[in-house]
């Protein structure tokens, strides 16, 4: 018997100069969807990618596109040279990484595997809750992942009929959920400050009623300024609903205590990906007391039981042996980007942010355009001088007045690494 997927709605794309609408009961043809809209085999595609490319009409597929063309010429040019291309924006970490922070790691030795697993049966919210001191304002529900939260606040912003404005740099399936829920999206960037690492919105921006920050920047090591915090203060207490992506925020580290009116405050947490454990990890949507019911529905609707990986992370998080790793990790951190931040110092035409404890950095070239590694044929010929692939901020959607941006891996951090940033930079500051 065939495995069959279904597809949200029906779709309309073009092959071999014709029109077709694939059968919403056919997983070939959801496949070949993707083949034909990324030109790439699905091998080189994430699971989470994967999945909401189905509900994406592949005009919209923008980011899955342009990360299949840099999965695509590395591939080809590592089987045509037999050597591996390097990617120091990638989300790995390396050997020394492991050792040095992710090897002291202590799971909670219980399994969950076999039953139902509904956080708040276990008391999961609560406990949560207790450990980051959240006001008796919030309570929050548990999702096995980033993806699922954003998905779900994109549903009630829909539900409540509110359009959203998204600050820019952020997580792309913030945008295209927002799209796919039909609340007219529209993203704002962010000013960014070369001297103290701080991002600023323009206050003069009209902000929808719905509006998505990501803290810190998405990709950055930079921090929200003071000044832009009291501005979303302001437009809370005036009525607007305010989405914070804390995914890769260390969770000592949030900014939702700097606000007052935090009755119109959601936020998404992943404690585990701050830290790059990617494949046991879970996300908590934190949410006013006033929309329990929508949260309770969901919870069965969409979330229904955790798997055991998602909850043991949870109870990991509650453990001092999480807060022993999440410090060494920002050792880490600290010690990699200084030697980061010093090399860049050797360059004229390279600045950065390193503000916190975030295991990304952005690094920006301003005598180069913001979409110049979007063209294939600048991205393949870096490649070629370097060895080096590196995913451009454009994907983030980076401010384009910054120039040329791409993301740097801390969690990488070996020597290696530093020595391919050191090939990409010298390669980069030749180009006009």
């Amino acid at each position: 018997m065939s495995q069959h997927i279904i597809l949200p709605y029906r779709t309309t794309y073009r092959k071999n100069n014709s029109k077709i609408s694939p059968p919403l009961d056919d997983s070939a043809a959801a496949f070949d969807l993707l083949q034909v809209v990324t030109s790439t085999p699905i091998d080189f595609i994430t699971k989470n990618y994967l999945m909401l490319a189905y509900a994406f009409p592949p005009s919209r597929m923008l980011a899955l596109k342009r990360m299949a063309t840099i999965d695509r010429i590395a591939l080809d040019y590592s089987e045509q040279n037999s050597l591996k291309v390097k990617n120091p924006s990638s989300w790995a970490f390396s050997e020394e990484y492991r050792k040095r922070v992710l090897s002291h790691i202590r799971w909670v030795e219980q399994d969950f595997s076999l039953n139902y697993n509904y956080s708040t049966e276990l008391g999961l919210p609560e406990l949560l809750s207790e450990k980051l001191q959240i006001p008796g304002t919030h309570t929050c529900v548990i999702t096995a992942n980033t993806s699922q939260a954003i998905i779900i606040l994109c549903s009630l912003a829909a539900q409540l009929r509110l359009d959203s404005t998204i600050t820019a740099p952020f997580y792309w399936s913030i945008l295209e959920n927002s799209r796919i829920f039909g609340t007219d999206p529209e993203y704002k960037y962010f000013i960014r400050s070369k001297e103290n690492s701080k991002f600023f919105l323009d206050e003069s921006f009209e902000l929808r009623q719905a509006i998505w920050l990501t803290d810190p920047p998405y990709s950055t090591n930079g921090e929200i300024s003071s000044k832009t915090i009291k501005f979303l203060d302001r437009m809370c207490g005036a009525g607007h609903l305010l989405f914070i992506d804390y995914a890769l925020q260390d969770p000592s580290n949030l900014s939702f205590f700097k606000f007052k009116n935090v009755e119109n405050i959601f936020f998404i947490l992943s404690p585990h990906k701050s830290i790059n454990v990617n494949g046991s990890k879970f996300a908590a949507i934190f949410f006013p007391n006033r929309f329990s019911q929508f949260f309770e529905e969901f919870s069965d609707s969409l979330i229904g039981s955790l798997p055991s990986s998602t909850i043991n992370a949870a109870y990991h998080f509650l453990t001092d042996n999480f807060d022993i790793v999440c410090s060494k990790k920002n050792d880490w951190v600290y010690e990699k980007g200084h030697i980061l931040k010093n090399l860049i110092e050797q360059y004229d035409n390279i600045n950065t942010d390193f503000f916190g404890s975030s295991i990304y950095m952005t690094v920006y070239f301003h005598h180069l355009p913001s979409n110049f590694l979007d063209d294939k044929r600048a991205l393949l010929a870096l490649v070629e001088g370097t060895g080096c692939i590196v995913i451009p901020g454009s994907r983030n959607y980076a401010n384009p007045i910054e120039g040329l941006s791409f993301r740097l891996n801390l969690s990488i951090g070996n020597n290696e690494f530093f020595e391919n940033i050191t090939k990409i930079f010298s390669y980069l500051v030749r180009c006009y």
